[in-house]
């Protein structure tokens, strides 16, 4: 999900070709399906160019059901609120810095709110109930964040990670580690406000990678 111009569908497909490499000659038929969403079509054309540009061929689809018909790189149009891609498909789902914007369809409300009494947790269930629908029992989710922090063992982010746990359970999924990595260069991406917000905190400024197991 968010994957944005495609530079880490880049890395993850030339590590596993490089690794593959080494045990035999793997044609784009052999190779497992790497899938990269993104809501703006914009993004999904910049992400084919760059994969282009090394070597990489991806279609890119116009039907997110359409995926498990390939292999190699896919793209495709979707979004964490509505999304068409089939469930339980991965074996690790991974979703980079979800700036949601959230579109609350009629199906969204109701499941919503039998779940949460304040709507200001509507982001975080939407990441993990898609999530979790789209991994395989016994696989992994892997979450990165823009995040502050005082520290793994502060108060503040005991509590950051209580409360990721604890939403995630609800969604059958097993928060096994987190990591925080300080890093000011990702918040250019976010709006001015963001990055006020952020600023305002005096904390650490990076991004807390979680990683899940699907029960």
């Amino acid at each position: 999900y968010c994957c944005g111009n495609g530079e880490l569908l880049k890395r993850v497909y030339q590590n596993y070709a490089k690794k593959a490499g080494k045990r035999n000659n793997m044609r784009t038929a052999q190779f497992p399906l790497l899938i990269g969403t993104d809501i703006s079509p914009e993004m999904l054309d910049m992400a084919s160019d760059n994969l282009r540009a090394s070597g990489i061929e991806a279609k890119i689809l116009k039907d997110a059901r359409d995926v498990t018909k390939h292999r190699g790189v896919v793209l495709v149009e979707d979004n964490m609120t509505d999304s068409k891609l089939p469930g339980e498909i991965s074996d690790v789902t991974l979703l980079i810095f979800p700036e949601l914007q959230i579109a609350l369809t009629p199906l969204v409300q109701e499941i919503a709110i039998n779940n949460f009494a304040s709507p200001q947790n509507l982001k975080f269930f939407l990441q993990y109930y898609r999530l979790s629908r789209a991994t395989k029992r016994g696989k992994h989710v892997i979450i990165a964040d823009y995040s502050d922090s005082e520290g793994d063992k502060s108060d503040y982010d005991r509590a950051y990670h209580e409360g990721e746990e604890g939403l995630a359970s609800k969604f059958g999924l097993q928060l096994l580690r987190t990591s925080f990595t300080e890093s000011l260069e990702i918040f250019a991406d976010l709006s001015e406000d963001r990055q006020q917000y952020f600023k305002q905190t005096r904390r650490k400024l990076g991004y807390r990678t979680l990683v899940f197991r699907k029960k």
